[in-house]
């Protein structure tokens, strides 16, 4: 048997492992809402080592000058280093895995460019999101010079005026009442 048939074997395995367990996992994946902030890790060394990189092609980094731009560079970043995959399971990741892992759901890649865009200094970075039983919106946003840019890992970078200008172009297209809050490494915060 060659290498790549014994690797879809190995995978074939582990599929059917976690599909066994599941309910398990998802019922011993809990983390509460308020909770939420502890998976914005902008001080773990991954996301460090990462932000240095970008800021390595300014010289000298500084807030004011290069944060557009840097930011633009951390989403590329998420973009072409972290792939989008969706699991057969709803579980959480640190934003440390999703980089070693090179993958993660669209929560796991809002969490890493959430925590980048702190480490370069932006602290009103935070991640919102709108949910119901159908669906749900992810989008890490931030607010300078009197505007707000939204970073979606489904449609790009978008400036906006104002939060509601925001909300109302993101928002679900099920009728459905949604569930909506932000947060970040120091808040959470229910909208509706």
């Amino acid at each position: 048997m060659d290498y790549l048939e014994q690797l879809k074997k190995y995978n074939n395995l582990y599929l059917t492992i976690i599909m066994r367990y599941k309910e398990y996992i998802e019922e011993n994946e809990n983390v509460y809402m308020a909770e939420l902030p502890r998976l914005i890790t902008p001080e773990d060394s991954p996301i460090v080592a990462a932000v240095e990189g970008i800021k390595s092609n300014f010289n000298p980094y500084s807030f004011e000058a290069n944060i557009e731009a840097a930011e633009k560079e951390a989403y590329s970043y998420v973009v072409k280093n972290i792939c989008s995959l969706e699991m057969p399971i709803q579980f959480w990741q640190l934003p440390r895995d999703a980089i070693m892992n090179g993958a993660g759901d669209a929560f796991d890649r809002a969490c890493v460019l959430c925590s980048m865009l702190v480490c370069l200094g932006d602290l009103s970075s935070r991640i919102l999101v709108m949910a119901n039983e159908s669906e749900r919106k992810v989008i890490v946003y931030s607010e300078a010079n009197s505007r707000i840019t939204a970073f979606d890992f489904d449609h790009g970078i978008k400036t906006f005026k104002a939060f509601e200008e925001m909300k109302d172009y993101f928002a679900l297209k099920s009728s459905n009442e949604p569930s909506i809050y932000e947060f970040n490494d120091k808040l959470f915060r229910n909208i509706e």
